[in-house]
């Protein structure tokens, strides 16, 4: 069924992005798009605070996985901006949420990601 609604949606003038972070539910997803076989890109955004190992893991295992280096560490945004609280969330919304806004992503999004993700518009 996932592959079928994957398959179904797909538009090949603008491919899907899979937001991938290494974890076993956007590995799922990656493999589900990829048995599709539709074309798609995948990316990983670099939080700089991902457990050590992620970034091998990716290019040793999925090297065709994009990585996304932002031009500020989650130390520097710290500067920036103070420390983060479960209501002013900046370090999740510039380190990780960003990167698939404009794009056909498919994503292992978590169930309370999913409302705050739903409110983004192709424009952001």
């Amino acid at each position: 069924q996932s592959l079928f609604l994957i398959e179904e949606l797909n538009k090949p003038e603008n491919p899907y992005c899979v937001g991938f972070s290494g974890g076993k539910d956007s590995i799922v997803v990656f493999d589900l798009v990829r048995r599709s076989g539709v074309d798609f890109t995948a990316q990983y955004s670099n939080t700089t605070m991902d457990p050590p190992g992620t970034i091998s893991f990716i290019k040793n295992n999925y090297s065709e996985v994009e990585i996304i280096h932002p031009s500020k560490s989650f130390f520097d945004l710290i500067e920036l901006k103070g420390l983060p609280t479960r209501v002013s969330r900046f370090c999740c919304e510039y380190l990780k949420e960003n990167y698939g806004k404009g794009k056909r992503t498919i994503d292992g999004t978590r169930r309370a990601e999913s409302f705050g993700r739903s409110k983004y518009t192709p424009e952001d």
